[in-house]
This record gives C-alpha cells, sequence and structure tokens, in this order.
C-alpha cells in the first residue's frame, strides 16, 4: 500500500473506512440479542485489540544498551528457505547482519533483546522461544515436558516481553491458542547458576602452530538458570577447568584459572620446539693436559739429574737415554690431543608433530561438562 500512488488508492481508504463502520452498527445491535456472544465480545474480543495493534508494531527491537538507539533486532515472519530470518543493525538501520545462525526455517514473529545483558537475544517462532548470546548459535528455551515447571511451550509464539521486579527476573511468552506463559530467568536474592554450557560461538576450535609457540582459543561460559536461558549471574561452588589429551611436551593453562561467574575463558596451549645442547667437558678432555703431564714428568727429571754428574760413562749413557725416552712421552701425550676434547652434541625433542584432540573438562559441583578443540602441531 505505501508504494501505490496516493490519489488512486485516496477512494479506496474512506470506501474502507465507511464500510467498516456500517458493520460495526449492524453487528452491534444482533450481539445486543445474544447475550452470550455480547459478552464474549466485551470482554475477550474487544480488550485483544490493543494486542493486536501492539502485535503489528513488533518485529522490531530495539537494543536498550545502545544510548544512540542505532542498534536493533528485525525478524521475517514467514519461510525464508534457510537463513535471512533474524537481522541485526548497529547503524539505525543503513546497513544489517544476518544473524539466524542455526534457527529453524519457521516464521519469527517477535525479538527481545535482554536489557540487562545486550548479548543475549529472544526470539518468538512459530514453534517455540529460541534464545542466544553470541549471534549465531540458538537454542530452544523449553520445550515444555509433562510434570517440568518453568519452561515454555513449543507452539506458536506470538509475542514475548521482560518481566523484572527486584531480583524476580521473567521472560513471559503469549501463544496462538495456548495462552500465555512465563520462565523464571532469576529469583528471589539470587541468580546462582544450576547448570553451565560451553558456548564457542564463532571462535575457531581448530589452531595449528610449529613446534615452540602457543596456540590459543577463546570460549564463552554461560551460566544455565531454567534449562537452557543463560541468565545466571554467578557460579557457587567456583567452577574449574582442565585439558586432557594434550601432545608430549606441551601443557596448556586458563585466563581466568577459575570462574565465579559466568563469562570469557582465554585457553593457550604451549609446545615445544625441538632443541640441541652440549654435553659438559671432561676436566682433562679425556687425555692428560701438558700442564698435568709437565708436572707428572719434571719430579723425574729432577730425580735423574743427579746421575749427569756420575763418572761413570756408562751410566751417563743410560740416564741420558731415560732422559730422551721421558721427554719424547711428554712431547708425544701432547700431540696427541693432550688438550681438552669437543663434547658431543645432544639432542632433546620437542612436541611431536600430529593432530590432537583436546578435551575441555569443566566441573561446577558434581556437574561436568566437556568441550573438544582440535590441534595441529607441524
Amino acid at each position: 500500500m505505501d508504494k501505490a500512488d496516493l490519489n488512486r488508492i485516496a477512494t479506496y481508504a474512506g470506501e474502507d473506512a465507511d464500510i467498516a463502520w456500517r458493520l460495526c452498527e449492524l453487528l452491534g445491535k444482533r450481539l445486543d440479542t445474544i447475550p452470550a456472544l455480547r459478552k464474549l465480545a466485551d470482554e475477550m474480543e474487544t480488550p485483544l485489540i490493543d494486542v493486536l495493534v501492539e502485535m503489528e508494531s513488533n518485529g522490531i527491537a530495539v537494543d536498550p544498551h545502545d544510548a544512540t538507539g542505532g542498534t536493533a533486532v528485525a525478524v521475517i515472519q514467514g519461510f525464508t528457505g534457510g537463513s535471512g530470518k533474524v537481522w541485526r543493525t548497529t547503524s539505525f538501520g543503513s546497513s544489517w547482519t544476518d544473524i539466524s545462525g542455526n534457527l529453524p526455517d519457521v516464521p519469527a514473529n517477535d525479538a527481545l533483546v535482554d536489557p540487562d545483558n545486550g548479548s543475549v537475544i529472544y526470539v518468538a517462532t512459530d514453534i517455540g522461544v529460541f534464545v542466544t548470546s553470541d549471534e549465531a548459535t540458538w537454542t530452544e528455551v523449553g520445550p515444555n515436558s509433562v510434570g517440568a515447571t518453568g519452561f515454555l511451550p513449543n507452539t506458536t509464539v506470538v509475542h514475548i516481553a521482560m518481566y523484572e521486579s527486584g531480583s524476580d527476573k521473567r521472560l513471559r511468552a503469549w501463544t496462538h491458542g495456548r495462552g500465555a506463559w512465563e520462565t523464571v530467568l532469576a529469583s528471589g536474592s539470587t541468580s546462582t547458576a544450576t547448570d553451565f554450557a560451553f558456548n564457542v560461538g564463532t571462535n575457531p576450535t581448530t589452531a595449528t602452530v610449529t613446534a615452540g609457540s602457543s596456540a590459543n582459543y577463546a570460549f564463552n561460559v554461560d551460566g544455565l538458570l531454567s534449562g537452557t536461558v543463560n541468565n545466571a549471574t554467578g557460579f557457587s561452588p567456583a567452577l574449574t577447568l582442565a585439558c586432557s589429551g594434550l601432545p608430549g611436551k606441551s601443557s596448556c593453562s586458563f585466563t581466568p584459572a577459575s570462574l565465579t561467574a559466568p563469562g570469557t575463558v582465554a585457553l593457550a596451549i604451549q609446545t615445544m620446539a625441538t632443541t640441541t645442547a652440549s654435553s659438559a667437558p671432561l676436566p682433562l678432555g679425556g687425555h692428560f693436559g701438558p700442564g698435568i703431564l709437565a708436572a707428572l714428568a719434571l719430579p723425574g727429571l729432577g730425580i735423574l739429574v743427579p746421575f749427569f754428574s756420575t763418572r761413570s760413562r756408562r751410566q751417563r749413557l743410560l740416564m741420558s737415554c731415560a732422559f730422551f725416552v721421558v721427554l719424547a712421552s711428554l712431547m708425544l701425550a701432547t700431540a696427541c690431543g693432550g688438550g681438552s676434547s669437543t663434547p658431543p652434541l645432544t639432542t632433546i625433542p620437542g612436541t611431536p608433530a600430529g593432530t590432537y584432540n583436546v578435551t575441555i573438562t569443566g566441573t561446577y559441583g558434581s556437574i561436568t561438562h566437556t568441550q573438544t578443540l582440535t590441534l595441529t602441531v607441524q
């Protein structure tokens, strides 16, 4: 209608309003003759007019966390064949980003940005209410099962709203044919998580590094209150993290090491490169050094000196031979490497090359969940 020529549709618009007014008068008189129908019209149908008007204006949720008002979420009430059901803008609508992610291909009827957490978005669809905290992965709030309380039904939800009073926080949903429902997101003076979930979102779950460098990952740990609703504000006791499946000669560290509240965790896996090192040199290089040989030879030579003064020609000849034997031995030891020898090199192996599945384990009281990451070492 907004694309039609105003002059051509003016007559139609006037006739449309006139006919509606005449029907109202005619049918109103007939309702007066049937008290039960008059009561139904006055107490149920007429009050729904305001609800229907509000429903017509829904489908766009302005993010209350953006003071400029330029951030909003819009939904498409129809089948799109896959993506394109939920859109987000941060530029007053001049550009939009598809955040449908894994949302089922069903009409989306309403959207809501959590007033306490701008990253949490709820969407009402023809099969229930879905929630995301990373604008990619959607999980259903419910469905309700027999005997369970606090969840929302798996049916067409036309409108959702948040109720908050003090620490009492509830998500309310109006359905087509199954009435109004609510689920408690936080109640009383605490919103301590009853469960948790790993949320990788759009962060990579694989990393390839050269041995000696660090592989870095990031993921969220969500606190759950009502089934899959991510709105808990604390963990008590603290949630701890550990990793397993690491390759040899590697280690992992988490920042923070434990969590008392939902948030983002950074994981670093440090690998080690192959290195070589020299062994400690032998004190004498494997042989007697020339200094030590001299120290051993000189006393002997000193003993031989007096014999050179003897008058016996035969004794002087023998002493001369002995002197030259000692001197030759000293020279031979020096020439044959009497100095220190070169020590051998030792290879210290690093982190083995290969692809490894590293398991992250979170422990919260008696509850444990795991998340698998892939590490390739070259």
